[in-house]
């Protein structure tokens, strides 16, 4: 204690005038304080390196698979481990893979609209057929009634 029994606050003043319990709880937040300073320095560290294996690896696969060569893409993807981008895309490339070599693989088409009918149709020279008919299949060129109806 000081002068007239003022309590001190600095570290110091504090220290003496704590109980045994204080003292251990003190002890125990600066050995997780050391702690956790030192999960954020590894963490920065991982991060910063898988942040440079990304920009490296990103333009490499992007030339394997431009070329279409996955094989090569998956090997520059395992030379970068630490990459978060090489993870994902090696799994993705992996599983084209795997689908690609299966005996029972449908072979690749050209995509296609899923239906024919509702893609939309040319306009005709009636007044509102063009409204109905860029909304509506060419089968169907007044909408059902249920759809007009007002409450």
């Amino acid at each position: 204690m000081q002068e007239g029994g003022a309590v001190g606050w600095d570290p110091i003043s504090l220290w003496k005038q704590m109980g045994i319990i204080a003292k251990i709880v003190v002890v125990i937040l600066f050995i997780m304080s050391g702690w956790s300073i030192g999960v954020m320095i590894d963490r920065a560290m991982a991060y910063n390196a898988a942040r440079k294996q990304s920009r490296a690896f990103a333009p490499a696969v992007a030339g394997a698979l431009r070329d279409g060569r996955i094989d090569e893409a998956i090997k520059v993807a395992e030379r970068n481990k630490k990459s978060h981008l090489a993870k994902v895309v090696t799994a993705g490339l992996m599983e084209f893979k795997a689908h690609q070599d299966s005996p029972g693989a449908i072979p690749a088409k050209p995509l296609k609209p899923p239906n024919a009918l509702w893609s939309a149709p040319k306009p005709s020279s009636t007044p509102n057929s063009s409204v109905d008919s860029a909304v509506w299949p060419p089968s169907v060129r007044q909408p059902p009634s249920w759809a007009c109806s007002a409450p």
